[in-house]
């Protein structure tokens, strides 16, 4: 048994009054008396007040003993318990040293929006068949690029007269000279022919889609779009016209806009959740103001070392700087809950603000330490995503979560140093201890009874997710009064929606010229198909420019094609009927004609044939040796050779001239399809 003197020691070096109850708290952890009150003692039998009075004694000072003992075991041995004895030295100096931190931070970095503005990362990466596909169009039409896509609505609702023409043509030369932000535009100015598909079929609006330098959702691409409407909007300025600027950089942007706008009530609103929170749970302004300030501190903090990598190559975006934000207020209340509660813990049982820090963080520190390593490793795991907003999340997360620990562990342990010395941030009356408790005592006696009813539980909220629908309108996450939003009303107000916002389908055929009616029929049977899937409004395509098929390609006009063609046959037939009639009489008095010929050549071979007798008789009578010279006395022979010779002249020269007159008309009766049809022409 310690003596008297032994105790008072004890309590002195405690700080103990003759009034304090070491243990006047429900045991808690390493904190716990190692001496419950109603614990039995042996004590010696001897007077009954007595035995009280010296029973209470050894009781307090085997609980000084004991509390002495944890209180070493606790606040000695190196990592948290040594982190915790240099806070307790030096709380001003940490303190100090971040918010000094956080100035030179933010003096000599750039703000994390401005680098988040510049650094933004592709929306997809360069290799997704997406981009692939556009820039094989590209290359395949010469055409610029088209990554980045706006459309200019113009509208005036009286209709759209001169003046308006005028300020259309003002809106395409200002457009066309900005060469850095504007790739091309499509206009009727440039393409006349395209002028009534850039028309409402009201004429109210006019449409005029804007390509753009840049990639979308980058800080170039959005940088072009943003100049774009400036121009719009100064061009437009004081006129009858209504300009509005739609397309994925107009979204976009809208959703950059309008998230760092949201993102000041969501602190303001996070803020205050958390004040709500601490202050129902500490019932203290000082201990719910402390967990804020090192929460701002350290905000800021992580917000300047994420925009310092972003400078040197972390992707960004605008959803990066509004996660951080939400992250650290809630780590950051997490970890203060957790020391907070300890360190009151700790002081219940008797231990001095000091002491009851460094025993705090000793036995909490390793929890808050695994905690943060477990959020801030599943967050980096996204810096090896594909998706450009995956990149600009998990690293920042990560550092978020880093600096939130850091700051929990050191700057919020020296103000509640500060603020413990001062009793500022006494722990009130525990008032959930024993609902605790009473919940532990029937959980360790039925356990299977709660693990059912706390899976029937976690199991239907989990089944709630089969009915989740996806939605891929990111114009329905933004407020109906967005500017992209009041841009696709005035769209929809006088065009469809397919003939402005328009998705490609690269058709690829190497080794098929698809001009060829096989294939442009091939063509035409894609795009039916396409038409017929549900969500299509209208496909367009070389086989249907309008969006409706060609009347010249459809079945019921060929058909018609057909019999307009055997109708014009039949009318050149019977125009031709008279031709036929005169072909077919000159035929025949050709053929009597030949008669004639045939009669009179066949005349003169039998006159030839009695010239030829009349030869060999005179041969036979007179002497082969002889000449004509030596008959020429004989008259009657000599006249009739003449005769027949000039007969012979005449029919010969009639032969001829028949042939040449009849020999051209053969040709053009032979290549005549009307000769053909004709017998009567054919059998001549």
């Amino acid at each position: 048994m310690m003596s008297t003197a032994e105790v008072a020691q004890q309590r002195s070096e405690l700080g103990l009054t003759e009034a304090t109850v070491p243990c006047a708290c429900p045991p808690a952890d390493d904190c716990a008396c190692p001496l419950a009150d109603d614990e039995a003692l042996e004590m010696p039998a001897h007077d009954e007040a007595a035995d009280q009075t010296r029973g209470q004694r050894w009781r307090r000072g085997r609980a000084m003993t004991g509390m002495t003992g944890t209180v070493k075991k606790l606040t000695s041995g190196p990592g948290f318990p040594a982190l915790g004895r240099l806070i307790v030295r030096h709380p001003i100096l940490m303190i100090v040293a971040w918010v000094a931190l956080a100035i030179i931070l933010f003096l000599t970095i750039p703000p994390m929006p401005e680098v988040a503005a510049r650094k933004q990362p592709p929306f997809f990466p360069s290799d997704s068949p997406v981009l692939i596909s556009s820039t094989e169009m590209k290359q395949a039409f010469n055409e610029a690029s088209s990554d980045n896509l706006a459309v200019v609505i113009l509208s005036n609702e009286n209709g759209l007269g001169p003046d308006d023409e005028a300020t259309y043509r003002r809106l395409v030369d200002n457009l066309r000279g900005d060469t850095a932000h504007v790739a091309t535009t499509q206009d009727w100015i440039h393409l006349p022919e395209v002028k009534q598909a850039l028309t409402s079929t009201d004429n109210k609006a006019w449409q005029m889609p804007v390509n753009l330098t840049g990639i979308m959702g980058t800080g170039v691409g959005q940088e072009a779009y943003r100049d774009v409407v400036k121009i719009v909007k100064d061009t437009t300025a004081n006129t009858t016209l209504t300009a509005n600027v739609v397309g994925p950089a107009a979204t976009f942007d809208d959703l950059t806009t309008i998230g760092a706008e949201d993102q000041h009530i969501i602190e303001i609103a996070t803020v205050a959740m958390v004040l709500t929170i601490l202050l129902i749970v500490y019932r203290n302004v000082i201990a719910m103001l402390l967990p804020l300030a090192t929460i701002g501190v350290s905000l800021v903090v992580a917000q300047q070392v994420v925009a310092a990598l972003g400078l040197v190559g972390l992707p960004l975006g605008p959803q990066t700087l509004i996660l951080m934000t939400g992250m650290m207020l809630g780590a950051g209340t997490d970890y203060a809950v957790f020391l907070f509660s300890r360190y009151h813990e700790c002081v219940r049982t008797g231990m001095s603000s000091d002491d009851a820090l460094v025993a705090a963080l000793s036995s909490i520190g390793g929890v808050v330490m695994g905690s943060a390593a477990t959020v801030a490793i599943t967050f980096f795991g996204l810096a090896f995503t594909n998706l450009g907003i995956f990149q600009t999340i998990g690293p920042a997360l990560t550092v978020t979560i880093a600096i939130g620990f850091f700051a929990a562990v050191t700057m919020l342990p020296a103000l509640i140093v500060l603020a413990g010395r001062r009793g500022w941030i006494k722990p009130r009356k525990d008032m959930t201890g024993r609902f605790w408790r009473r919940s532990g005592v029937h959980i360790a006696r039925r356990p299977r009874i709660r693990l059912a009813v706390s899976l029937v539980i976690l199991i239907s909220l989990a089944a709630t997710v089969m009915l989740v629908k996806y939605n891929y309108d990111d114009r329905k996450t933004l407020p109906a009064d967005a500017s992209s939003n009041r841009g696709y009303a005035a769209m929809d107000a006088h065009f469809p929606v397919a003939s402005t916002l328009q998705q490609f389908l690269l058709v690829k055929a190497p080794n098929v010229d698809l001009r060829t009616p096989r294939a442009l029929a091939d063509l035409e049977q894609l795009a039916h198909r396409v038409s017929t899937l549900p969500g299509i409004d209208l496909v367009r395509g070389i086989t249907r420019p309008t969006g409706d098929v060609l009347e010249q390609a459809k079945t019921s006009y060929q058909v018609g094609e057909v019999g307009n063609r055997l109708l014009d046959g039949s009318t050149q037939i019977q125009a031709g009927d008279s031709d036929l009639s005169r072909l077919s009489g000159g035929a025949h008095q050709l053929a009597e004609v030949l008669g004639g010929v045939k009669g009179k050549v066949v005349g003169a071979v039998g006159s030839i044939r009695g010239l030829v007798s009349a030869l060999s008789d005179m041969q036979t009578k007179v002497d082969g040796s002889k000449s004509l010279n030596d008959v020429d006395t004989t008259s009657s022979l000599v006249t009739n050779m003449r005769t027949l010779g000039r007969q012979l002249d005449d029919n010969i020269s009639r032969i001829s001239g028949i042939y040449s007159w009849a020999a051209p008309l053969v040709t053009v009766l032979n290549g005549s399809p009307l000769c053909n049809l004709d017998p009567r022409c054919v059998a001549s």
